[in-house]
């Protein structure tokens, strides 16, 4: 059995061992090494990079052997297979697990890590997880406020403002929730501190949209807040980046801004402007909200280079056009090969940009009236319903997703998602009528499939994809969905989960596990980061690893509270272990969730390519206590 190493890095960084006993002792350099790698795409990172963070103050020779020297210490102190390496890289092994975070504890508080790069790179990761959680409670208040959820709305709106006192989107969420909940007093006293608070902190006044709230709320109820437009794809701008320390003739800062361009157009979910209508404003060098408006654009990316030597250093943000950040990083990289460099940053840029946009575009829709939506509001509204995965969000998920697909009936993604939500409510137990619902998702997947819009779109192709994986044995037909939504897009996270998916279904677990990895390195943060977790703990079941596909299961299931149908998998890894007692507790849990299910009820809910080829896994849940009958 492979022993697990966990890392708990909100709150104080802990080092725990299998036995579930901290491990102390280990070298500051070593943990900061971990702290590292937990926070990279996949987890790995470049020896030559991590030499020149940690051992900033050594030349490049001489921190590579330092290096070296720090991991044979590790390795020594930490399970087999903790850290992994080749020439080129090192990487943390399945044998590590990133502790799920603790709400309102920092990112590695109080740790201390050597001075120099690796200080500087905390203090940016800090920050960066700090905004990052900003934003997630405005996401959830922007969600609850959408489904009139007032209390949970102004929960998630106070727990922004606690992280950023001066966050106005916060605000005029809370101003929001509790006019919604009747308390316009309640809203106009939290505007009135607010206020107080800028005036003597900042010597500033809140801005134009949150005073206008506030004087809408002193002459009349509140009602929803308009977007500012709407039944739109999206359009975005790649400004030119400005290069610090340039030398005459470098332009590595253009190349990377070419590259990043075009990998953003191959995404069908936003227009982008052409590069050369973006650089030509390079001269003029004008703010993003003048940029915006002489571009037409909704959204706009800026960044700088700075390059030190063959060290380079890359920072991309992306901005509403009111010149609110709404997501930024940085990336270190090496000068080893020019057009490696700049495809490595275009991609983790279009990556991560994209699930921001969507974000952003779910924030605009839902604050749309629900009765002038337009298909394109409904079909962002029921995203985040979606990737919920509970029975009652999915169910009005596919009403919203139905109803887009009524109002625009050439539009194949929100016919496509229809297909995919119907598809859920088999796999996850959620109807009584499988069979039923089956055929519904495969008759929605082929009517999407033939509409010309589907031809071309990334999104759509990914979700009738998706919905033949889980309704039809037809492999070959799933499968030329998605691969034909990586040749558009080669960047979009969901097609690379839903491959490892079917992967997983028609027993291809190795690649599978891949393509896991790369949708992660993709979309970090991704809503359905937790089924990427399953689907990587499936295929590593299916190469009998029982004990980090346990593993990768938990931490899914603490990344989406509220799921229950997993605890019929962990029943049956749990036998396929061993482990009768787990086994036995997981299926009495699942049954209570699910009561009266037997094993013969369930193959008809699981996949057709899994119920007619896993029979251990069958055999696993009888085992485990779930009745055959």
């Amino acid at each position: 059995m492979t022993e697990t190493l966990t890392l708990a890095l909100t709150g104080r960084f802990t080092v725990i061992g299998p036995d579930g006993h901290d491990i102390d002792g280990l070298p500051l350099r070593g943990l900061a090494i971990l702290a590292y790698l937990a926070r990279q795409p996949g987890r790995r990172a470049a020896r030559s990079a991590l030499a020149a963070l940690v051992w900033t103050d050594r030349a490049e020779e001489q921190a590579r052997a330092s290096l070296r020297q720090e991991l044979s210490v590790l390795r020594q102190s930490l399970p087999e297979g903790a850290i992994g390496t080749d020439r080129m890289a090192v990487w943390l092994g399945d044998a590590v697990q990133i502790a799920a975070p603790a709400p309102g504890l920092p990112l590695l508080d109080g740790f201390s890590g050597p001075a120099g790069g690796f200080e500087d790179w905390l203090r940016d990761e800090r920050q960066h997880d700090a905004d990052e959680r900003v934003r997630l409670h405005l996401t959830e208040a922007e969600a609850a406020l959408g489904k009139g959820l007032a209390a949970e709305a102004i929960a998630s709106a106070e727990a922004a403002l606690t992280l950023d006192p001066y966050a106005e989107t916060a605000l005029r969420l809370l101003m929001q929730a509790e006019a919604v909940a009747g308390n316009r007093s309640g809203a106009l006293a939290a505007h009135a501190r607010f206020s107080e608070r800028l005036r003597a902190d900042l010597d500033a006044a809140p801005d134009s949209e949150t005073e206008a709230l506030a004087a809408k709320l002193r002459s009349a109820p509140l009602g929803p807040v308009p977007a500012a437009k709407g039944g739109h794809v999206p359009t975005l701008a790649v400004l030119p980046f400005d290069h610090l320390a340039q030398g005459p003739g470098d332009m590595l800062a253009d190349g990377i801004v070419d590259e990043i361009t075009a990998a953003l157009s191959r995404s069908t979910d936003v227009h982008v402007i052409a590069r050369q209508s973006a650089f030509a404003l390079k001269d003029s060098r004008p703010g993003i909200r003048e940029a915006a408006e002489r571009l037409g654009a909704d959204y706009i990316v800026t960044g700088t280079v700075k390059r030190s030597g063959e060290r380079v250093r890359i920072t991309a943000d992306l901005a509403g056009p009111d010149g609110v950040t709404l997501w930024s990083r940085r990336f270190d990289d090496r000068l080893d090969d020019l057009f490696d460099l700049q495809d490595r940053i275009a991609v983790q840029v279009a990556g991560q940009i994209s699930p921001s946009l969507r974000s952003a575009e779910i924030t605009r829709a839902t604050r749309r009236p629900p009765e002038v939506r337009s298909a394109y509001d409904l079909l962002l509204s029921g995203y985040p319903l979606f990737w919920s995965h509970r029975k009652g969000d999915n169910a009005v998920a596919l009403s919203q997703f139905r109803a887009a697909a009524a109002l625009d009936p050439g539009n194949a993604t929100a016919l496509a998602m229809t297909a995919w939500c119907h598809a859920q409510q088999v796999a996850y137990i959620w109807t009584d009528d499988p069979a039923g619902e089956r055929q519904r998702a495969i008759d929605c997947a082929t009517r999407a499939a033939q509409l010309p819009a589907a031809a071309d779109s990334a999104p759509a192709l990914v979700a009738i994809g998706a919905a033949l994986t889980l309704t039809t044995a037809d492999k070959d037909r799933a499968r030329s969905f998605i691969d034909r939504a990586l040749a558009i897009d080669p960047n979009n996270a969901w097609g690379w989960f839903r491959s490892g998916w079917l992967k997983v279904v028609f027993n291809e677990p190795q690649s599978a596990i891949s393509d896991f990895i790369r949708a992660e390195s993709l979309s970090p943060l991704d809503p359905f980061l937790f089924n990427f977790l399953l689907g990587r703990a499936s295929a590593m079941h299916e190469l009998g690893d029982h004990a980090d596909a346990i593993r990768l299961v938990h931490r899914a299931m603490a990344l989406a509270p509220g799921m229950t149908w997993p605890y019929r998998t962990l029943a049956a890894y749990n036998a396929m272990q061993g482990d009768m007692d787990e086994a036995r507790a997981a299926a009495k849990t699942f049954l209570s969730h699910y009561p009266g299910m037997t094993v013969r009820r369930l193959v008809d809910y699981l996949p057709p390519g899994i119920s007619l080829t896993n029979s251990p896994y069958i055999d696993a849940l009888r085992n485990a206590g779930i009745p055959a009958e």
